[in-house]
């Protein structure tokens, strides 16, 4: 036919070959739809006995469905058309086929499952009046209703309540008080994608058996690759320093390292404690710096072997983390380990079970569930006495079962295809992209894709493989740009797949284009970067603020500084005087193409996720861009659903401030801020009660407030007479209720996007309804839905309500980009941090590594364990292990994105980006480019190292590595030469945009320009710059003081100003500059403080009753260092002689005569007048500066009661030295503090105040101090 002619080499064997399952691997922009559509028109055409009848193909979405129906019968169609193609009998069969397509067997996964569901529901006795909970929302209820009981329901059981809540805490963190909820869900959700649910968690405890043998093989197979790689590139390191006797050093210290890599990757399958020995038996000698003049000639060849052994270090340090806890604490730890997760496993199981009963018992089933019953149908035997099973039926119905998109598979869904598919050598047709697998968080699995594509790979396989890497999309230089990237990233260790010649992208034509003189060109565009940078600083000063800015000049955070240089660059595009030119694809084929200007409908915008949209919708407003966003998923963040949140709030429970105040302010109401300003001075106490006590104020004379009561009365009625509707009335009619009885819906109609507002709020009266249908009643219910769905940060798409094919930019995200293709994309965000919220988890999912390439993985579940009695918790080797692997599947998938990203474009790109550290810092050009050039250092093949790939923390973290070996780089680096073609073809271009906002806003109109000052203005600002404030003490001393902070209270006043003076080192009282922090001061563990705290815990222990002499008291202090009270150091430095020597004295034996009298530890609270505080840097109080009280706490060392008073004591381990009556004096405040306290307590004086000085031993009374006048 003539659209075989159109067809390479490679497509004409996708759409014939036939005999066997066949995976064709289609690069993006290859055609794989085309050959779809064509292997199935040629099928028809060229076997009678075809027909769309006997044929299952199936798509992902519902969207690919209707798209494939209408390709399929379009080429029908076509075919038909064509004079003289066809034989009168291919006509009549086609004709037919043209009236069966939309009865076909095209459709989703779901979709079929459900078919084989509806049609032998009664092999399983299942019933056939399900309903299908299809809203995510819905189902996130269920479950968490079925947990909540499950979890009630072990809790009250005995024998079981300890376990099951040793479970739960060990899950439990401060941001997350039920984390064993999440890795419940993440389990079953995970579970349910399998063909055996009960199987997977069945074999959740498998990992943690009490030997090694248990869990180690999947450890040391992960590891052992590692290693063995590691060990290639020291021995190259040797090789390159060898056989010259100055490198000897070198070679040498290589050699011992090396030595010791062997010897660990010579143990075959160790024990844990033999790889733990063998891995910290692992050194590095000292590496020379080589600056004598004799290493000149040699000292490339040292550092470029260095880089390597460097590399092997970083990657074998990255297994630390495997072998980090000690074999004996391992050993300790494991058993219990192994109790917590069968208490999962255990857990789980019953979950699934719970989850099963409860969808019975409502009659409801999710998607989930009607694949895994489809599944069970397929596999179960028919009632016709033949044995036969459904699935065989299938079997027989269908001549081939083709499939789109098969990296997208998940294991059940592989299962139900292998149900209905003939066993090998098959009839399966298999279309996909292993590079373009991005859809992990559904739990689609590309292992089932990768498993064919390396079988299928092999000479005598059950099945073929095609593959397809000519692009018919994109000019060279979209295409020479991936292929730059995608060769030094992309490989089976990360990444899944070599990126080989294979599966390189081929430009399929040579894109010329005509102008408008008739000249044909040929035709190629920039690939441009847009990177936001910090300004090269001049001097120090600069420097610094370089390092610490991350704002642009106008205050505006680094998304909205992006959103204008994108903004900018755009109407720079599509400027009537721009040179920007696009080419549109001629048609029938032919090669010369007409030039146009760009439109903002060529312009697509994509994005890692949705976080800025509203940003960028701003900024585009003011820079009057069009911009269309697709799939919003922020339903319940619009001001129209924000509202009737609000009013659904106060409806349910009146007694909520902020709900209240937002419908107040509403068009509902239509109160301004004057208004809730009046009513909170109205009267104290809560809002609401304020606001009902207004609405029933009587008539005033002021205007204002009649207004207000007005209005307020109204609103209150309105509200009384909804809550009254609520109880009676279901949801939906709620809510239909407020809006005919407050316009709402017209109120939003009239506003700017009216449209869009009004389908929002009718779709919340769908959910609603949704809602109820599910079985869940309740406007309470609802609401507390709503706000769990906001906690866990979900949202809803809005309902689509705009035209389409306006002319306006396009913003998207990734994921909703592919399969679709745009002539300009702009890839934003590309320093976006990756995603490792999955990495840190106290449970992971992933998959143990295989043990060949593509081979059959085992899933894994990595658990942390936390020693209940210590709270010391244990990244367990599976855990490890677990984290390993999750990581490079998720580096594998963001490398995806960027591959799917980039293969948007037709004709350019644009990577736009702000460089700054991870923590938020922004760089300079150079400093940007310089650590570009020092990670991609050093490697030797065209393929970037894998430690160094898994150390990028962003999209544009890869493409810089890419771009600092393609020679592009200001700051140097020379293009190797087997990247240097590509790097030519993508004809690549920085543009470095320093702090762009302020420039690019005043050039486009994105920023208003400045107006003139009021004439007054001079004199206003300088009044406001003398402002001083009235209160600046009181500003400056914090409210609340511990006694130890006020020891100096009442000092002399010499004393004070003898010592440090400084506001800032005095404590609470003032403030001023902040103090180092502790952790980055330096530490002994037996400082003076440490010692103080230890003896003063002793003294508080010590018995009154018994002997204390020196050898009793060391047993004492001996025994809180084997609590762990005390470190061993504190313990040696204790004076304990001295403490002995104080039970000698009359206070000592006086405290040993009266036990019964005798208060220690005594904690106290007490208000101090402000005023009595000294003031900063010596100034003296000045009557009525300060006013109200400080409150002060302490803890007092102890007293003796008697009737007539009280004799107080405090033990001081200072040094006395020659200044025993500085350190009297320095004490008397602190003392009168608790002399106050007491007398405050108990209502008898204090009549002796003692200091204990533990250095001498000696007991001193101290006088009252002289300022102490209350």
């Amino acid at each position: 036919m003539s659209d075989a002619v159109k067809r390479t080499p490679d497509q004409e064997k996708a759409v014939t070959l036939s005999g066997s399952d066949l995976l064709v691997s289609a690069s993006a922009g290859s055609g794989k739809t085309k050959v779809l559509v064509d292997r199935i028109i040629h099928r028809l055409i060229n076997d009678p006995t075809a027909s769309l009848s006997k044929m299952l193909i199936v798509t992902f979405t519902n969207a690919a469905t209707a798209e494939m129906k209408l390709k399929i019968e379009d080429k029908l169609r076509d075919q038909l058309a064509e004079a003289g193609a066809l034989t009168t009998a291919q006509r009549q069969h086609l004709a037919k086929e043209v009236a069966q397509v939309s009865a076909a067997n095209i459709m989703t996964l779901d979709a079929f499952s459900k078919q084989v569901v509806d049609h032998y529901y009664y092999v399983i006795d299942l019933d056939p009046g399900y309903r299908m909970m299809t809203d995510e929302s819905e189902v996130l209820l269920f479950k968490t209703r079925v947990w909540e009981d499950l979890r009630a329901n072990i809790m009250s059981q005995p024998d079981r309540r300890t376990a099951f809540a040793t479970l739960a805490a060990n899950f439990t963190t401060k941001a997350t008080r039920d984390g064993l909820q999440d890795v419940v869900f993440a389990l079953y959700d995970y579970a349910m994608t399998t063909k055996d649910p009960a199987g997977y968690l069945g074999n959740i405890a498998a990992a943690y058996g009490d030997r090694d043998e248990a869990w180690m093989t999947d450890v040391w197979a992960a590891a052992k690759p590692i290693i063995a790689q590691n060990a290639r590139l020291l021995e190259e390191a040797a090789k390159l320093v060898q056989g010259d006797a100055l490198m000897a050093p070198w070679h040498d210290s290589l050699a011992q390292t090396t030595a010791c890599v062997q010897a660990l990757l010579a143990l075959a399958q160790p024990s844990y404690r033999t790889a733990y020995d063998a891995y910290h038996a692992l050194t590095y000698p000292g590496w020379k710096v080589s600056t004598a003049k004799k290493f000149a000639d040699v000292k490339a060849t040292i550092a470029e072997a260095k880089a390597l052994r460097d590399q092997a270090k970083a990657a074998l340090d990255d297994l630390s983390g495997w072998f980090e806890i000690a074999p004996a604490d391992l050993e300790a730890a494991m058993p219990q380990a192994m109790a917590m997760a069968q208490t999962l496993q255990d857990t789980m199981l019953e979950y699934d079970r719970a989850m099963q009963a409860e969808k019975t018992a409502r009659r409801v089933q999710t998607f989930g569930d009607i694949a895994q019953n489809a599944l069970r149908i397929l596999n179960s035997p028919l009632e016709d006495g033949g044995g036969h099973t459904v699935g065989d039926h299938y079997q027989d119905q269908f001549q081939e079962v083709l499939v789109d998109e098969y990296q997208d598979i998940n294991p059940l869904q592989d299962a139900l295809l292998d149900a209905v598919s003939k066993p090998a050598p098959g009839n399966r047709f298999m279309v996909g992209d292993m590079k373009q697998s991005i859809y992990g968080f559904r739990l689609a699995d590309p292992q089932k894709f990768l498993a064919r594509y390396h079988q299928y790979s092999q000479t005598g396989a059950d099945g073929q493989l095609v593959t397809l890497n000519q692009n018919f999309r994109s000019t060279d230089n979209v295409l020479a740009f991936t292929n730059l990237v995608f060769t030094q990233i992309m490989d089976q260790a990360l990444g899944d797949i070599d990126y080989t010649e294979a599966e390189r992208l081929h430009e399929n034509q040579g894109y010329d284009y005509q102008t408008a003189a008739g000249q044909t060109k040929a035709y190629r565009l920039n690939t441009e970067f847009l990177l936001e940078v910090q300004a090269a600083p001049d001097d120090q000063s600069s420097a610094e603020a370089a390092a610490t800015d991350d704002t642009d000049e106008s205050g505006d955070d680094l998304s909205v500084s992006q959103a204008r240089m994108v903004a900018a660059k755009i109407k720079a595009l599509t400027a009537p005087d721009s040179d920007a030119r696009l080419y549109t694809k001629a048609e029938h084929g032919d090669r010369a193409s007409h030039e146009r200007r760009v439109q903002y409908s060529d312009i697509t915008l994509l994005t890692r996720s949705r976080t800025n949209n509203l940003t960028l919708q701003q900024v585009f407003a003011e820079a009057d861009i069009p911009v269309v966003i697709t799939k919003t998923q922020n339903f319940f963040k619009t001001t129209e659903l924000m509202v009737m949140l609000s009013l659904l709030r106060i409806i349910d429970n009146p007694k909520q401030e902020i709900p209240l105040t937002a419908v107040l302010r509403s068009p509902i109401v239509g109160l301004d801020a004057n208004d809730l300003a009046r009513i909170r001075i109205s009267a104290k106490g809560p809002y609401d009660e304020a606001v009902f006590g207004y609405a029933q104020r009587p008539a005033s004379a002021d205007p204002d407030e009649n207004r207000l009561q007005t209005k307020l009365a109204s609103f209150t009625a309105l509200l009384d007479e909804l809550r009254v509707f609520a109880r009676t009335h279901e949801l939906s009619a709620l809510i239909w209720h407020i809006y005919e009885e407050t316009g709402f819906l017209d109120i939003v109609g009239s506003q700017a996007g009216g449209r869009q507002r009004q389908a929002n709020l009718r779709a919340l009266a769908k959910r609603a309804a949704d809602y109820e249908k599910g079985g869940f009643k309740g406007l309470f219910a609802f609401v507390q839905f709503i706000e769990t769905m906001q906690k866990q940060d979900k949202d809803l798409s809005q309902p689509v309500s705009l035209a389409a094919n306006v002319n306006a930019v396009q913003l998207m995200t990734i994921h909703n980009s592919k399969g679709l293709q745009f002539p300009i994309v702009f890839l934003l965000d590309t320093q976006k941090a990756f995603n490792t919220s999955d990495l840190s988890g106290a449970a992971i999912l992933a998959q143990a590594p295989a043990e060949q390439a593509g081979g059959p993985k085992r899933e894994l579940v990595g658990l942390k364990w936390r020693d209940p009695q210590t709270f010391v918790e244990y990244q367990l080797p599976q855990w490890q292990l677990a984290k390993d692997q999750k990581k490079k599947q998720l580096w594998t998938e963001e490398m995806r994105l960027l591959y799917v990203a980039l293969t948007r474009a037709e004709q350019q790109l644009f990577i736009v980006g702000t460089a700054k550290t991870p923590q938020g810092k922004l760089l300079t050009q150079e400093q940007l480019e310089t650590s570009w050039l020092s990670k991609a250092e050093g490697a030797a093949g065209d393929v970037l190292p894998a430690a160094t790939r898994l150390s990028a923390q962003s999209l544009l973290d890869w493409l810089g590595m890419a771009m600092a070996r393609a020679g592009v780089l200001t700051q140097g680096g020379a293009a190797k030469a087997s990247l240097a073609q590509d790097a030519e073809k993508a004809a690549i271009k920085f543009d470095y945009q320093v702090k762009p906002a302020r420039d690019e806003a005043e050039s486009t109109g994105l920023q208003e320009p400045a107006q003139a000052l009021p004439a007054h203005f001079d004199q206003a600002l300088t009044d406001w710059l003398d402002f001083t404030y009235a209160d600046q003490r009181a500003a400056t001393m914090t409210g609340f003081q511990s006694v130890t902070e006020l020891k100096r209270m009442f000092e002399d006043p010499d004393v004070v100003d003898a010592q440090d003076s400084s506001p800032s080192r005095r404590g609470r009282r003032m403030t001023g500059d902040f103090a180092q922090p502790a952790f980055l001061q330096q530490k002994n563990g037996a400082g003076a403080a440490a010692v103080g705290t230890a003896t003063h815990l002793l003294l508080q222990q010590v018995p009154l009753t018994g002997p204390h002499d020196e050898a009793t008291l060391a047993q004492l202090a001996d025994s809180l260092a084997s609590q762990q009270l005390i470190t061993p150091a504190v313990r040696r430095a204790m004076r304990l002689d001295r403490v002995a020597a104080f039970f000698q004295t009359a206070l000592g034996k006086r405290l040993v005569a009266e036990p019964a009298n005798v208060h220690r530890e005594q904690a106290f609270s007490l208000l101090w007048p402000a005023a009595d505080f000294p003031q900063a840097a010596g100034e003296q109080p000045q009557s009525g500066e300060l006013e109200g009280d400080v409150l002060v706490h302490g803890v007092i060392d102890g007293f003796i009661e008697e009737p007539d008073g009280i004799t107080l004591f405090d033990y001081k381990t200072d040094h006395i030295g020659d200044h025993l009556h500085d350190v009297i004096e320095r004490y008397q405040g602190q003392l009168e503090v608790y002399a106050e306290a007491l007398t405050l307590m108990s209502g008898k004086p204090v009549r002796h105040r003692y200091l204990v000085l533990l250095e001498t031993g000696d007991v001193h009374e101290v006088a009252a101090a002289k300022h102490a006048q209350r």
